[in-house]
């Protein structure tokens, strides 16, 4: 209904008011007519302001491959809500633009491919039958393509130029966290964003002037790290995501035409964060159970040690793994509370990676390390027992022979040492063998 039948509800209204033959109508007429203007009223607002929020429809079959061109292909089965990841490609100033979305409608990645051509016929896109939830989009005869299989994007598109004007993709904001920066890479700027949960990172010729932008990882499963490195063949490659041994990094590799990404796909993060779940379930069940055996290849400074053999005696378990200046500087820290408290019965016992045996040996060395290093064997067994996928970490065992406390991934204000509270190996040393 339109605002016209609400001005003649408010009209009749009116009439009835101020007419004197009129008066007598009763008040259950009276309500009735305004009610009649508040529903016309109301569904004016709404049918106006519907086309809105609507996403533009899919073109007819045959309709012009030029600018409001439009079509929407459902890559996966609907969910229980009846929702499902697509692909949508459209035609903007002339380009070629392509997206893809998650089953909650999310923006995975957007890309714009190639300037659309006179007389072009509008590109294949088509399922992978082979990988769940694959991507096949061909533009030209192949001369331009997007294929995305479970996270493994490569693209094949138009390279950009200042002279040349394109379509602007939005980049992100940061939401609800600040954060987020800029990359300056040989003529061109990659730029980077966390939007709830996600980081994301688009490629422009500066001023947010973006070409593509991909969604790479979930910050639900990880701690965002960005590196990138560059040759002279004018190639970036850049890695985005966790320095977690669970979680495979994401990386992008361009040359300003090809592009090679691997992603965190909306169902691998579902996998992923499924997975967290369960080690997170695994560590709580540590607390409060004896210690796990340490499987080592060798012991440097002294003899084996078996953890259950320190009940009544109370221990401090560091989890260095491989080596860098930095976990060096670590063990000094390890060695100090060593020296602090081997006098009131802690003992210290660190584990580290086989494959840095011989660095730590002369660590051991220069650094006058006296607490027992355990070498873990080339499978990290004994990390695994304990559920570490990343240094430092440490664990703190009563004098009842039970894991008491620990600490994964233990991430200290610049220059402090990754150790336990004083009051936390106090409470160990002071309380009493049950």
């Amino acid at each position: 209904m339109s605002y016209a039948m609400a001005s003649l509800a408010l009209l009749t209204l009116r009439v009835c008011v101020t007419r004197p033959e009129l008066r007598r109508i009763n008040a259950c007429g009276a309500l009735v007519l305004a009610i009649a203007f508040a529903c016309s009223l109301a569904t004016a607002r709404a049918g106006d302001a519907a086309p809105a929020d609507r996403e533009p429809s899919d073109s007819e079959q045959g309709a012009p491959f030029a600018d409001s061109w439009r079509k929407t292909v459902v890559l996966s089965d609907q969910n229980a809500e009846g929702k499902a990841s697509k692909c949508i490609a459209w035609v903007d100033q002339g380009w070629l633009v392509v997206e893809r979305r998650d089953v909650s409608g999310d923006i995975e990645w957007q890309i714009v491919l190639a300037q659309v051509g006179e007389g072009d016929k509008p590109p294949l896109i088509e399922l992978n039958p082979n990988v769940p939830d694959g991507l096949r989009l061909s533009y030209r005869d192949g001369l331009f393509f997007i294929r995305d299989d479970f996270g493994s994007l490569r693209c094949l598109r138009q390279k950009k130029s200042a002279a040349v004007k394109w379509p602007v993709l939005t980049i992100p904001p940061n939401e609800p966290q600040p954060g987020g920066g800029t990359m300056g890479r040989q003529g061109h700027t990659y730029y980077y964003r966390t939007n709830h949960g996600w980081q994301f990172i688009a490629r422009g010729l500066g001023g947010e002037l973006a070409e593509y932008v991909l969604r790479m990882y979930s910050l639900d499963v990880g701690c965002f790290q960005l590196s990138s490195r560059g040759d002279a063949s004018r190639v970036d490659d850049i890695t985005v995501g966790a320095k977690y041994r669970l979680i495979d990094s994401s990386t992008l590799w361009d040359d300003g035409e090809l592009l090679v990404v691997r992603r965190m796909h909306g169902a691998a993060f579902a996998f992923h964060r499924a997975q967290q779940e369960k080690l997170q379930a695994n560590r709580k069940q540590l607390i409060g159970a004896a210690p796990p055996e340490i499987s080592a290849v060798q012991w440097l400074n002294g003899e084996p040690i078996a953890l259950l053999e320190l009940k009544g005696k109370g221990a401090f378990v560091y989890y260095a793994g491989s080596y860098s200046k930095q976990v060096a500087d670590q063990l000094s820290a390890v060695e100090t509370l060593y020296d602090k408290y081997r006098g009131r019965g802690l003992h210290v016992v660190g584990i580290i990676s086989a494959e840095d045996a011989e660095i730590y040996a002369a660590i051991c060395k220069e650094r006058d390390l006296s607490f027992p290093l355990a070498i873990d064997d080339r499978s990290n067994a004994t990390a695994k027992r304990f559920f570490v996928w990343d240094s430092p970490s440490f664990f703190l065992i009563g004098r009842d022979g039970k894991i008491a406390g620990s600490q994964y991934q233990v991430r200290q204000p610049r220059g402090a040492p990754p150790l336990p509270a004083p009051a936390e190996i106090e409470k160990i040393l002071r309380a009493k063998e049950r």
